[in-house]
Formats: structure tokens, C-alpha cells, sequence
């Protein structure tokens, strides 16, 4: 790659230019190559010790430094494209451990959808829905009474709670299928792969919980130093108690494990009084409806059958010497003394 971009250095303006993409002519379609470099002018603001090598050196032009490049030959799929285009803007593979996120995001699949933090790394997050705080003002590791607040399950948001310069444990809700959901996981900016997903130990892999069922509230999430516990919900805010290993066995954790099935079960009778509430006015609405619906086809029947009657009558003219009757009727017959006409 750095050959082909020095090569063409007295043909190629490279000016204004930090990445350069190089497309492939290769026709063989069982053969694909996506490949993303990433080049560093010095090790100082980076953790690549090793860049002032021939190997992670930038490229150096006439015009400057290209400090990245794509190689791209027979690429299967735009997302494919997103992904190594993505490394240009500051977003590193999460693939190659079992702990990272999976279909949860491009850069660890080919999946469609990024985390809310890549979103803010792009630039792409609003920042008053990204909230950071120290973890050791959020999260007493002696308390089982660690207490969280998301105000509103359905705006993706991100809580960061820094551990140190180059890790933090980051909290966020995200939007899937119209859902939202919970996820929980270490960012460690030394790591390749940085961040280390968390679930619940008693589920299958990457098992994040939809807020918005409230059979999951007392359901929890094994984080490396705490448990975090789906505590209660009220239909959109969301509060969450963290509570550390040290005190998992306390009877401080066991009363606000306690708390949150108790929770859960008030939601639950409460949504199941609702839902028959609903059911009895549906019901009610439906039979006045049917009533309604009834009394007024015996109304239109009652009514085509005196249209249909009217229409059936027949009208006579009846006389006695000068006196002249009309009479109308289904069958009408003139009275007596009276001859028809």
C-alpha cells in the first residue's frame, strides 16, 4: 500500500488529503479483501510505541502525511465498506475477543448498527444525552445502595463512568427493533479489542433486556467489579442499583434484590389491573356497540318494511249516489252502501 501511494506521488495531487481509498480490479468473486491502515507520524498521543517503524511511519508525499488508507478488492456488501471506512474516523475493530459486542455493531460484524459510543466518537451522539461522572462518586464499593437514574428508556443515551484516563465503564440504552434495551460494558483504550461486553450470567451470550418489559426488572447484568440490577421501572424512567462484588452476599444486597422482585411484581398486578379495566370498558364499549348496532338495524328494518307496506297499498274510489270515498288499504274493500268506481 505504501509503495503504490509513493509510486504514484508525482502524478496524484495530494494535497488536503489524509486517507486515501485504493479499489482493487480483481474479478474473481470468491476472492474479497477489506483491509484499513492506519499510519502515525510519532508515538506521542498514541499507544503505538512501535510507530516511528518503517511499518506504522506515515507516508510522506510531497504534499504531506497520508496517515490512512483503505484497500478494498471484491468487498461482499456496503457494510463492509462502512466498516473499513469507519477506521479513517477514529473507530477500531471490536471483533477477536468473546466478550465484544457482537451483532451489536459494525465494527465487530456485519451487522447494520454501531453503539452509541461510536456514534459519539463519530460525532454523531448528542452531548446532552451523554453523561459522564467519576466512578468513585457513583459507586461506593461498600454500599449495595449504588443508585442510577435514566429518565427516559426511549432516548438513546450514554452514562460514562471513568475508572481512569484510559478506562471507563460505560451504561447505555439504545434503540432496537423499537425497543429499548440495556447495555453495559468496559472501554479500555489499550486493548485491542477495547471494550469487554456484559450480560447476565444466567442468560445466553449477549443477552441485553428490553426496559421496556417489566418482567425484567430485578433481572441484572455481571459487570467485572459490580452487579447491575434492573431495580424498577415506572413505564419510561428507569432506576438501577449497582452493587458491588464485595457485597453480593451482604443483606444489603439481598434487600434490594428483594425490593426489585417486589417491584416487579406491584408493575406486573398493576399492569394486569389495567389490562382488565381495559378489557371490561372494550367489552362494555362492544356490547353498546352491538346494542346500538342492533337497535338500529331493527330501526332501518322496521322502516323498509313501512316503505315496503306504503308501496304494497292500493287506493279505490268508492261512491253512493254523490257521495265519493277513497279508500286505501293492502286489500281495500269499499263499505257497505258504496260501489267501486
Amino acid at each position: 500500500v505504501k509503495n503504490i501511494l509513493l509510486a504514484n506521488d508525482e502524478f496524484i495531487d495530494y494535497s488536503n488529503l489524509d486517507s486515501v481509498i485504493l479499489e482493487g480490479g480483481n474479478r474473481d468473486r470468491s476472492f474479497s479483501h477489506a483491509e484499513a491502515f492506519g499510519f502515525f507520524q510519532s508515538s506521542d498521543g498514541n499507544n503505538f510505541l512501535d510507530s516511528n517503524s518503517e511499518f506504522f511511519k506515515s507516508v510522506k508525499t510531497k504534499e504531506g502525511f497520508i496517515d490512512n488508507a483503505v484497500l478494498l478488492d471484491s468487498h461482499k456488501g456496503p457494510n463492509i465498506i462502512a466498516h473499513e471506512l469507519f477506521h479513517n474516523f477514529g473507530l477500531t475493530d471490536l471483533y477477536g475477543s468473546g466478550t465484544g459486542p457482537g451483532q451489536f455493531s459494525m465494527m465487530a460484524s456485519n451487522a447494520s448498527r454501531i453503539l452509541n459510543y461510536e456514534r459519539a466518537v463519530l460525532g454523531w451522539f448528542p452531548a446532552q444525552d451523554f453523561k459522564c461522572d467519576d466512578f468513585s462518586k457513583v459507586i461506593d464499593l461498600n454500599s449495595a445502595f449504588n443508585l442510577i437514574e435514566i429518565k427516559d428508556i426511549y432516548a438513546d443515551s450514554i452514562f460514562l463512568l471513568k475508572k481512569a484516563e484510559d478506562t471507563a465503564y460505560i451504561i447505555e440504552v439504545s434503540q432496537l427493533d423499537s425497543k429499548p434495551h440495556l447495555f453495559v460494558y468496559l472501554l479500555e483504550q489499550n486493548l485491542r479489542p477495547p471494550i469487554t461486553m456484559y450480560g447476565n450470567p444466567n442468560k445466553t451470550y449477549l443477552s441485553m433486556f428490553d426496559l421496556s418489559d417489566p418482567n425484567n426488572v430485578g433481572s441484572f447484568y455481571k459487570a467485572f467489579e459490580f452487579s447491575l440490577l434492573i431495580w424498577n421501572q415506572n413505564g419510561k424512567s428507569l432506576t438501577l442499583k449497582a452493587i458491588p462484588n464485595a457485597m453480593a452476599s451482604s443483606a444489603e444486597a439481598k434487600k434490594v434484590f428483594e425490593e426489585s422482585i417486589l417491584n416487579r411484581e406491584v408493575i406486573l398486578k398493576k399492569l394486569a389491573a389495567d389490562a382488565d379495566t381495559k378489557a371490561k370498558a372494550d367489552a362494555d364499549a362492544k356490547a353498546k356497540a352491538d346494542a346500538d348496532a342492533k337497535a338500529k338495524a331493527d330501526a332501518d328494518a322496521k322502516a323498509k318494511a313501512e316503505v315496503n307496506t306504503l308501496k304494497l297499498k292500493k287506493t279505490i274510489t268508492c261512491i253512493k249516489g254523490n257521495s265519493v270515498k277513497k279508500i286505501k288499504g293492502l286489500n281495500p274493500k269499499c263499505p257497505e252502501g258504496y260501489k267501486k268506481k
